[in-house]
C-alpha cells in the first residue's frame, strides 16, 4: 500500500509544480498563467510539506474504507480516490492548507484512484485516464 500511496501523492505534487491547467475550452495555458499569478509561487518546502500531509490523509482514507484488497484490486477505488472537480476534495484541501499551498495551484478537473498495484488518474478536462504501474 505504501508504494502506491507514494505515487499518487508524486502524481499529485508533480501537477502543482508543474502549474499545468486544463479546463478544457483552449484557454488553459491562460487560466494557469492567471491562477500561478494569483496563488503566488509554491516552494519545495511547501511541496514536502503537502506530500507529507496528503500521505497522512489518503493512508487513512485508504484504511478507513477497508477496500484495500490485492485480489480486487479495482473494487472500492472510487472511496480511494483524490479528486477535484473546480475546487479540491478535503484530502488535497487538507493538505494543500497544511503547507500554505494556495488551492488555485491545485489542477482542476483531476482525479487519482490508489489501488493494489497501481493508480489510475487523470490530470486536466481532456485527459484520458491512464494507468500506473507500481512494482511489488
Amino acid at each position: 500500500m505504501e508504494k502506491e500511496i507514494q505515487a499518487t501523492v508524486k502524481l499529485w505534487s508533480d501537477q502543482i509544480r508543474s502549474g499545468a491547467q486544463d479546463i478544457g475550452d483552449g484557454t488553459g495555458d491562460a487560466m494557469a498563467s492567471l491562477a500561478k499569478m494569483l496563488a503566488g509561487p509554491v516552494t519545495d518546502e511547501q511541496i514536502a510539506i503537502f506530500e507529507k500531509a496528503l500521505t497522512v490523509c489518503l493512508r487513512a482514507k485508504i484504511l478507513v474504507s477497508g477496500t484495500w484488497d490485492p485480489a480486487q484490486p479495482e473494487r472500492g477505488a472510487g472511496m480511494r480516490g483524490l479528486f477535484t472537480d473546480y475546487h479540491p476534495d478535503g484530502a488535497l484541501s487538507t493538505a494543500a492548507r497544511l503547507a500554505g499551498i494556495n488551492q488555485l495551484s491545485i489542477p482542476i478537473k483531476s482525479q487519482t484512484f490508489t489501488c493494489p498495484g497501481f493508480v489510475i488518474y487523470a490530470f486536466g478536462y481532456s485527459a484520458k485516464r491512464q494507468r500506473l504501474e507500481i512494482e511489488p
